[in-house]
């Protein structure tokens, strides 16, 4: 009767629901921990990729080296431990503070990790050595003589493909992490079914007398972003994604109309969420505002920064009535409205989700999202497309936008060596082990993304992620992020993210984003302020560590 009652009150179900969940993530951390405290001849690596294959692909490199006749007799052996991304920072907190900490940590996330001195090893000594794994016996025949003698006679830093800037740490001027996968570029996947059926439907809009509304709201001479002509044409008959921005505006546009005529409802053009509410905005910042680089770059580093897009706000270098900023933002809401509705509240998986579940023609991501995407896609056919350019004959065509390189880029999944780990030796030797460019191109074929090592070679399904090295320089933009722009960058996104879902026309948005720019207690003038606090603090924690260590 005691149990009936308990059941019967929504109150009582909640508890006891929440107590059950406590003492199943007390269960999940104790069962994680533990192997962390018993075991002592094992040296731990610790990520929160959780993505499919990367774990899948540390087993088997895992596995490849526990079964090495050195390792085997030094009787020791390699464990990873994953940790989903919402707890990692707290669970690695917990372990630096109690000296528990795995022997290799994935750096990030974590606020203790971001004091790499105090907690984690400076690998100078270990980098500046060649690879002992990269022999002429290991290498692959056929590979460049060149690329070769480099991986077997240079120091290990110079064996990977960004010289290891990834784990060099500016502030401290040493080495203090080692990548072992490069998640490339963001680009857009796409439903090649889904886009041939769109084009079908465009043909046949395009034959149709007097053509469809839709359809002729893209031309240029009505507003919108095509000129029909023999590109255009040729185009639209062939078998290939979009190669320009009008192209892609009016695919998708046929995606919204073909959804709609079929009765769809929840097909949309493509798959937006808040973990890509700005991919668009920032494809395109370079190629539509580098104009404004030798303007705005005051340090000559070709690198522009928050901080000096709004000092050249301030100094009238640029507007948001100026045709190359006005353009950016019109692009990002033109695509905006081929996103679900209340995109802003969906997260990264709910969007590859719809994806996958074929409700969405595009989605944009790294190649991180490869393995789950094409492992989902069973039952279509997926490719993966740059963001295009505008045409000289289209709309923004006479802008003469031109691509970023991604040559800035670096490796990523940097692990460091954790101060108090008693197998530094055998962690450093695994690390040497996963980096050497057989070990790295196995792993990274398997796991799905971009190797880091000289002459490793990626999966023929990610090349489309690999840098581009061509174009102009990574980070030559006007930057509107609120990473490093305190208040005056969070009260602009908010405007901004307004702006994109509808609330807001663009006066309206680009009035509010003056009002911001300008507060006395907030504003701009506020920000440099902060900067240059922040860049003291900096240089006094700094001196500081390095005095400690």
């Amino acid at each position: 009767m005691f149990l009936k009652n308990l059941l019967s009150n929504p109150n009582s179900v909640g508890i006891i629901l929440v107590a059950g969940a406590m003492i199943w993530s007390l269960w999940t951390v104790s069962t994680r921990t533990q192997p962390l405290q018993q075991e002592n001849r094992v040296v731990r690596i610790l990520h929160w990729q959780l993505e499919p294959g990367y774990r899948e692909a540390f087993d088997m490199i895992i596995e490849d080296y526990n079964n090495l006749p050195h390792v085997r007799e030094a009787g020791y052996e390699v464990k990873q431990i994953a940790v989903t991304e919402r707890v990692y920072a707290q669970f690695l907190n917990v372990h630096i503070i109690s000296g528990t900490a795995p022997d290799l940590c994935l750096l990030g996330m974590s606020k203790l990790a971001q004091l790499k001195a105090l907690f984690f090893e400076n690998l100078d000594a270990y980098v500046n050595q060649p690879n002992p794994y990269n022999t002429d016996e290991s290498l692959p025949e056929g590979l460049d003589p060149e690329t070769r003698n480099a991986l077997i006679t240079r120091p290990w830093k110079e064996t990977f493909f960004d010289g290891l800037k990834s784990g060099f740490d500016d502030a401290l001027l040493a080495y203090y992490g080692i990548p072992i996968s490069s998640w490339g570029s963001i680009r857009i996947y796409y439903n090649k079914n889904l886009v041939r059926e769109a084009k079908q439907h465009l043909i046949q809009a395009f034959e149709t007398t007097p053509q469809p509304e839709w359809l002729t709201s893209c031309y240029l001479e009505n507003g919108g972003f095509i000129v029909p002509n023999q590109r255009f044409k040729s185009w639209m008959t062939s078998d290939s994604p979009p190669e320009t921005l009008g192209q892609l505006v009016t695919i998708c546009s046929a995606i919204k109309d073909f959804a709609e005529k079929t009765g769809r409802d929840n097909l949309v053009p493509i798959s937006g969420s808040k973990y890509g509410k700005t991919m668009f905005l920032d494809a395109y910042a370079t190629p539509f505002t580098y104009t404004y680089t030798e303007s705005l770059d005051a340090n000559t580093n070709g690198n522009i920064q928050e901080i000096e897009t709004l000092g050249g706000w301030q100094a009238e270098v640029w507007d948001f009535d100026d045709k190359r900023v006005s353009a950016l933002f019109e692009l990002a809401e033109e695509f905006t409205q081929f996103f679900p509705t209340g995109f802003l509240g969906l997260d990264r998986e709910q969007a590859i989700r719809r994806f996958i579940l074929k409700n969405a023609a595009m989605v944009t991501s790294g190649s991180w999202d490869a393995g789950g995407i094409f492992q989902g896609a069973n039952d279509f056919e997926v490719g993966i497309m740059d963001f295009p350019l505008p045409a000289p004959e289209e709309k923004w065509g006479d802008l003469d936008a031109i691509k970023a390189s991604e040559t800035g880029k670096k490796g990523g999944g940097t692990y460091g060596l954790y101060k108090g780990s008693k197998m530094q030796k055998e962690a450093v030797d695994f690390m040497r082990f996963l980096t050497s460019m057989p070990a790295n191109e196995k792993f990274n074929r398997f796991s799905g993304t971009i190797p880091v090592a000289l002459g490793a070679e990626a999966v023929d399904r990610i090349k489309p992620f690999e840098l581009r090295y061509e174009g102009l320089k990574d980070g030559a933009q006007i930057k509107f992020h609120p990473k490093n722009s305190g208040d005056v960058g969070v009260l602009f996104f908010g405007q901004y993210f307004l702006f994109m879902e509808g609330s807001i026309d663009y006066l309206e948005f680009t009035n509010r984003a003056h009002e911001i720019y300008e507060r006395p207690r907030t504003g701009i003038n506020r920000l440099w302020f902060e900067q240059q606090e922040r860049e003291r603090t900096l240089s006094r924690l700094t001196e500081q560590t390095l005095d400690s260590i």
